[in-house]
């Protein structure tokens, strides 16, 4: 498993001998598998997400390649994880729906349940995806174990708010 950039495969299978019970054998097979699909690194990225604790959370989450030295936007159609897959820590959020169809920013959303009044709190979303799609994500140590075999995960926070767009700058100011 290397971070490589797409590309197309060329790969021929030779067969020596093939031979089943019956004893009844070949010679010599070679296989040229035709195809122009790229073969690509990939991988599942989740934004993290903060709102009120008493309405349902849109968690976005993105299916992207590596194309040196970028990583680009996978633009498949289809997502293929279901809310089986998806877990919180702690326990206690669940996963309502996920929107299984790419939207126009090329992500697809995962909504998960809030905790209700007087539950704020930060929870860790994980999703467990195909081995293709895992990363080398940073550890709960912030180090990176040299290994692609990460789930994606993200933060959903709970009971915090974004504020006014339109005030760049405030600041009480206090007479004597």
């Amino acid at each position: 498993n290397s971070q490589i950039s797409p590309f197309t495969p060329n790969v021929n299978l030779i067969i020596t001998k093939v031979t089943d019970a019956d004893e009844i054998s070949t010679g010599s097979i070679t296989l040229k598998p035709t195809g122009s699909e790229p073969i690509r690194f990939g991988r599942m990225r989740m934004d993290s997400a903060h709102g009120s604790e008493l309405t349902p959370l849109e968690m976005a989450y993105r299916l992207e390649y590596f194309d040196s030295p970028d990583w680009l936007l996978h633009d498949d159609k289809n997502s293929t994880i279901t809310t089986g897959d998806i877990s919180s820590d702690p326990i206690g959020i669940s996963v309502t729906s996920i929107e299984q169809t790419m939207l126009e920013d090329k992500s697809y959303i995962i909504t998960l349940s809030p905790p209700g009044e007087g539950n704020d709190g930060t929870y860790k979303i994980t999703t467990k995806v195909e081995p293709w799609l895992q990363y080398d994500w940073k550890d709960d140590d912030g180090n990176f174990d040299g290994n692609f075999d990460d789930n994606p995960s993200s933060t959903a926070t709970f009971g915090i708010y974004k504020g006014n767009s339109h005030r760049i700058f405030s600041r009480q100011a206090f007479q004597q």
